[in-house]
C-alpha cells in the first residue's frame, strides 16, 4: 500500500492524478489548503485520507492555512466517514483531549492514528507504548511518522511493528528517509507515503516518479534487496532505472534502491542484524564510501564500487577505467591528464594510468593529494595556478556537477582538449555543456557507468539465482 501525500490544487487535478496513478492511495493535506470546494464523491472515496494535521504535530517548516479546533476537526471527520467512507486521520497526541462520546463517532473501520516525532531522541520502548494505546481503539491503521538518522533503530522498530495489533503505516523523515521509506515491507509495515514531484508535504518523502521507477507498491517483504550505497546523488542513479527493469523483465524477485547513509557502520551493524544477509545480493558502491567499505571487508588502502555486504569486494571503475584509456582516449607515454579530486575515484584514475601519462592533481583536500602525488609520482598543483596551462584530459572525480555547480569555477582558466567527468544528473552538468558548446570531446557519467556497469550486472545476476535456489 503505497499513498500519495499531496496538497490539492483543483478538483481536475486530483481526476487527473486518479487517472494516471489508479492502484495508488490518495491522502489530501487539507490542513495545507484553504481551498475544499473540490471535495465530492468524484474526488474522495474509500481510497482517499483526509488529513487535517494538528499544529503540534507539523514540522515547523510547514506552512499551515488551516487551523482547525479539535471539535470541529471531529465534526468534520464523522461527515466525511458518514459521505465518503473515507479514512481520516488523527493524532495519537491528542486523544486525551477528545470525550468518549465524541471518540466512539468516529468509525474505527475508517480511523488512521498517527504519531509523529520530529526529533531523532526516540527510542522503540516509548514508541511501544503509544503503540499499544492505540491498539485499544482497534482503528484500521497505526501511523508512525519518525525522523531517523541511524539505521539499528529500524531493527527494533521491526520488532515493534510485528508484534504490535495493528496494521502500521511507517513515514521516515529525515535525509535518509527516502531510503528507508523502501524498506517498509521488510520492516512488516503495510504502507508507506509518496510525495508529487517538487512538492513533498515533509521533508524525506520520496516522489512518485521515484516510486514508479522502483515499483515502490510492488515490493514484498521477501524480495532480495540490493542497490546502491553513497550520498544523497543515489537518487539520481542510472541504475536505478536500469537494474530494476531487469530485474522485473526476468521475473526475478529483487529490486534495486537508492541507500542514502550517513553513518556507514550504522548501517553495516543493521545489515548484519537479524537474518538480513539471507536477503540481499549486493550493492554498488559511489562516493564517499568506495574506501570505507572496503576498509569494513578487511582491504584498507583499495578501493570499492562493488560490495556483497560481507568481505567480497570488486573495483569494476578500475577495469571500466583501463577500457575507456585504452580504447578511446590514449593519452601516450607523453600525454597530460588533469586529475581533479583526491578521494577513492581519483586513486583509481591514478592506478589506471600509472606508467601510461604525465599525471597533475588538483584537489581542495590538500592533505589527501599530496599524499596520492607521492603515492603515485604525480604532480600537485593549487586551483590558482590552473589558468592557462592546458592538458590533453581533464578527468573530474569530485561530486562538482551533480547538483549542478560549474567545475570551471573551480579549475578556471584550464584548457584542455578531452573531458571524463564522473558525476552525472539528468540533464547533464555545466562542465558537459561547456564541451559541447566549445566542440571538445566529452565522456558523461552516464557513459562511465555503462562501462563499468556490465561486471556489476552479473555479479548481482548470479547472486540473486544463488539466493534463490
Amino acid at each position: 500500500m503505497v499513498i500519495l501525500s499531496l496538497i490539492p490544487e483543483s478538483k481536475a487535478e486530483i481526476l487527473a492524478i486518479r487517472k494516471r496513478y489508479p492502484d495508488y492511495y490518495l491522502e489530501y493535506r487539507l490542513d495545507l489548503t484553504s481551498d475544499w470546494s473540490f471535495l465530492d464523491k468524484e474526488t474522495v472515496d474509500e481510497h482517499v485520507i483526509l488529513t487535517l494535521r494538528d499544529r503540534s504535530e507539523c514540522s515547523k517548516d510547514v506552512l499551515q492555512k488551516k487551523n482547525i479546533s479539535l471539535p470541529d476537526k471531529i465534526k468534520f471527520y464523522c461527515n466525511w466517514i458518514k459521505e465518503f467512507n473515507c479514512l481520516v486521520d488523527i493524532e495519537q497526541s491528542v486523544l486525551h483531549r477528545i470525550s468518549i462520546p465524541e471518540l466512539l463517532k468516529l468509525s474505527s473501520n475508517n480511523l488512521i492514528i498517527s504519531i509523529h516525532i520530529h526529533d531523532y531522541d526516540w527510542n522503540v520502548a516509548d514508541l511501544a507504548r503509544r503503540c499499544l494505546e492505540i491498539e485499544r481503539s482497534e482503528c484500521r491503521y497505526t501511523k508512525l511518522a519518525l525522523a531517523s538518522n541511524s539505521w539499528m533503530k529500524l531493527q527494533g522498530l521491526e520488532t515493534l511493528i510485528r508484534t504490535t495489533g495493528s496494521q502500521v503505516l511507517v513515514a521516515f523523515m529525515g535525509d535518509d528517509g527516502v531510503s528507508k521509506r523502501c524498506f517498509y515491507r521488510h520492516i512488516g509495515a503495510e504502507g508507506t507515503y509518496v510525495s508529487l514531484k517538487n512538492r513533498a508535504t515533509v521533508n524525506g518523502q520520496m516522489d512518485i516518479e521515484q516510486a514508479e521507477t522502483l515499483g515502490l507498491k510492488n515490493i514484498s517483504g521477501v524480495d532480495l534487496i540490493g542497490g546502491i550505497i553513497g550520498g544523497k546523488q543515489v537518487v539520481y542513479s542510472e541504475g536505478l532505472e536500469y537494474y530494476n527493469k531487469l530485474f522485473r523483465k526476468k521475473l526475478l524477485n529483487a529490486v534495486y534502491l537508492p541507500l542514502i547513509i550517513n553513518d556507514i557502520h550504522d548501517f553495516h551493524s543493521w545489515l548484519h542484524s537479524g537474518n538480513r544477509m539471507d536477503y540481499l545480493y549486493g550493492f554498488s558502491i559511489t562516493m564517499p564510501y568506495k574506501a570505507e567499505i572496503a576498509a569494513l571487508a578487511g582491504r584498507e588502502g583499495e578501493t570499492a564500487n562493488l560490495w556483497d555486504g560481507g568481505i567480497m569486494i570488486l573495483n569494476t571503475d578500475l577495469k571500466a577505467m583501463n577500457q575507456i584509456l585504452r580504447e578511446n582516449m590514449k593519452p601516450g607515454e607523453t600525454g597530460k591528464i588533469l586529475l581533479l579530486g583526491s578521494g577513492a575515484s581519483a586513486n583509481t584514475v591514478l592506478q589506471a594510468t600509472a606508467g601510461k601519462a604525465k599525471v597533475t592533481i588538483c584537489s581542495r583536500n590538500f592533505p589527501a593529494a599530496i599524499e596520492l602525488a607521492k603515492k603515485y609520482k604525480a604532480k600537485y598543483v593549487i586551483a590558482e595556478n590552473l589558468r592557462g596551462r592546458h592538458f590533453d584530459i581533464l578527468i573530474n572525480t569530485t561530486p562538482l556537477g551533480a547538483n549542478n555547480e560549474d567545475l570551471l569555477e573551480f579549475a578556471a582558466g584550464v584548457n584542455f582538449d578531452t573531458a571524463i567527468d564522473l558525476p552525472y544528473r539528468t540533464g547533464g552538468t555545466p562542465l558537459g555543456r561547456y564541451c559541447q558548446a566549445n566542440g571538445k570531446k566529452y565522456m558523461s557519467g552516464q557513459e562511465f557507468w555503462i562501462y563499468q556497469s556490465k561486471p556489476q550486472e552479473n555479479f548481482f545476476l548470479a547472486a540473486i539465482h544463488d539466493k534463490d535456489k
